[in-house]
């Protein structure tokens, strides 16, 4: 092997890949390390092909470094990290996870068990305390413990960008580290689906490989053999990772199509309901989008506030869908303010090992729906209104629904409206204020009104609903929907909700909010849009849609038209088709706040 390894090790012409990422942000900002993986781009192409070209298939060696790999797990004075980890620079690491041979698999599971040596680690010796927060993150992630979110990979990454634009130590093999994290998460949809996210895997892997070569390069002459070993012995798990897209890709491959849904699961019957209205939201105590739990004891305070102050009886569900590791359970985050007694909150709290047990559960630490779900199932209100923490009804709203005449075979959706609730000048007030302040806002008015003008040319009939609840003639035409905001304010009759199952349980977020409304469409439910002033406004907040959007591959753009026609059609990933969606035969924890 001694003789390979010195052909290998002439690599001094290799781009200088760190350099490349960084500057694509113009050396200011960040490029999120997702559009590296996922965006399409003839640069990023062309870059690749030449990290590529440079790459050789083990072909025969794979039995070589795999016993090189075995003696230097089990620590046998024979074993020579430097030439192993040369060998490992220069084949194509995605040869190893789309393996021919059980050399491969061999390979790579005794690679991920040599144990780390922090001494003497020139990568360890450029880690701060952050990383070392990072790295535990990582660890509970591999174990199965929580979710590691690919937001949270995104702001390791911004924060080696920060150190690099400081010339502050960087550890290469932790920016390696990253791109194989998202190769991990989107490794699942490669091996069920193929194409461009196969594409992703191995972008991810070119990119971290050529981080792992820089490493080395760059090293002085005396050093190089402890950077090599860096490969190895470093606490970034590159190898450890590498096994674990070798098992998402393997459990893509065994994906089987979901089989027909049974005729009985379609249609369910409401039991009893003993209350008028229940209010429906999910969330985890992540602080995802910033201010979360600002911004969901505002929702709770505004909304339970009103529907006690105008006799609707109602409750709040929450569902706490795979709680954050080591944080304060929901429940013990919520603020009730006086003034809404009588609607009681509950909290449902869905633990981790049910979300592992999902397809593609790496890709997001919670299923948004599929938690609504499980609030649909266990809602004891005749009608439901689904929404989200971002959101504060106007009165208005809440005036309508508390007449009580609600239509069980139609779907209300709410005007759709957006607000800076986090500005300075809302710190500190009760519901009553900041309902108050909110809807008297010039810009709220303004919005109000041009949204008035634009929805009664759209739908004229539906102009005097708000205000008198009086429905004009409904058109012999079918008339377009209205998507805007359309996870924010899903109003129907729990019946109509059962009925259709909720939404389709996916391995995917984004996209899908829209697909109730192709249900109750399909289930011959009108929808009714509320003008203005029944209004509904999303608290703005920080938002990683582009991230967020790079996981989906059940539905895309390409096929939501198709999806939508055929709203009942089994969808890859799909799960609860015998009847069980939501979890309906699980017996959750619950406290009522």
């Amino acid at each position: 092997m001694g003789k390979l390894w010195l052909l290998l090790i002439a690599t001094g012409g290799a781009e200088k890949v760190l350099q490349w990422l960084f500057g694509m942000g113009g050396d200011q900002q960040v490029f999120p390390l997702m559009d590296f993986v996922a965006s399409q781009s003839e640069e990023i192409d062309d870059f690749l092909a030449r990290q590529r070209n440079d790459l050789a298939k083990p072909g025969s060696s794979l039995t070589q470094l795999r016993n090189a790999a075995m003696q230097l797990r089990y620590g046998s004075a024979a074993a020579d990290e430097a030439s192993l980890a040369a060998w490992l620079l220069k084949i194509r690491w995605s040869s190893l996870l789309w393996p021919e041979t059980e050399e491969a698999r061999d390979l790579v599971s005794h690679l991920a068990a040599i144990p780390p040596q922090v001494e003497g680690s020139p990568c360890d010796a450029a880690s701060y305390d952050v990383d070392d927060v990072f790295l535990e993150r990582l660890e509970r992630a591999m174990q199965g413990l929580e979710t590691l979110a690919l937001e949270q990979n995104e702001f390791k990454w911004a924060d080696f960008f920060g150190r690099q634009i400081s010339q502050q130590p960087l550890c290469l093999m932790g920016v390696a580290t990253l791109f194989l994290v998202a190769a991990d998460i989107t490794a699942f949809a490669a091996g069920a689906e193929g194409g461009e996210h196969s594409q992703r895997v191995e972008r991810a892997l070119l990119f971290a490989q050529g981080l792992a070569l820089q490493h080395v390069l760059e090293a002085p002459a005396e050093q190089k053999d402890l950077h090599r070993r860096d490969l190895f012995r470093s606490r970034w798990p590159l190898w450890r990772l590498m096994r674990s897209i070798e098992v998402e890709l393997a459990k893509g491959h065994a994906f089987n199509e979901p089989r027909a849904l049974h005729a009985d699961a379609i249609i369910e019957t409401a039991e009893e309901e003993d209350l008028y209205l229940t209010v429906i939201v999910q969330c985890r105590n992540d602080d995802y989008g910033g201010h979360m739990l600002l911004r969901l004891n505002r929702m709770l305070a505004t909304t339970g506030r009103m529907l006690h102050t105008t006799g609707v009886p109602s409750e709040i569900i929450i569902v706490e869908w795979n709680p954050v590791f080591n944080a304060a359970a929901i429940h013990e985050e919520i603020q009730r303010e006086p003034g809404m007694e009588t609607v009681p909150i509950r909290v449902i709290q869905v633990p981790t090992a049910i979300h592992m047990s999902m397809p593609h559960h790496k890709a997001h630490p919670i299923f948004e729906h599929t938690a609504e779900n499980v609030a649909f199932r266990r809602a004891r209100g005749k009608f439901i209104l689904k929404t989200n923490i971002d959101n504060i009804l106007a009165p208005d709203t809440i005036l309508f629904i508390a007449r009580q005449q609600l239509d069980p075979t139609v779907v209300y959706r709410a005007t759709y409206m957006e607000y800076d609730v986090t500005c300075p000048e809302a710190e500190g007030k009760a519901a009553d204020e900041l309902i108050e302040w909110l809807f008297s806002r010039e810009e709220i008015i303004t919005g109000m009104n041009l949204e008035m003008a634009d929805l009664r040319t759209k739908y004229p009939e539906d102009a005097n609903v708000c205000s008198e609840g009086r429905q004009g003639e409904v058109p012999s035409s079918p008339r377009p929907f209205y998507w805007a905001g359309s996870g924010d304010f899903v109003l129907a009759s729990r019946q109509l909700i059962l009925s259709v199952r909720g939404y389709p349980e996916v391995a995917q977020n984004w996209q899908t909010d829209d697909l109730i409304h192709c249900r109750l469409r399909a289930a011959g439910a009108r929808q009714v849009v509320l003008q203005p002033p029944c209004v509904t406004v999303h608290q703005n907040h920080r938002r990683i849609n582009r991230v967020r959007a790079s996981t989906r591959w059940v539905i895309t753009d390409k096929n939501f038209q198709e999806v939508c026609d055929n709203p009942f059609r089994p969808l890859k990933t799909e799960i609860g088709l015998d009847g069980s969606w939501g979890f309906l035969n699980e017996r959750f924890e619950e406290n009522v706040v």
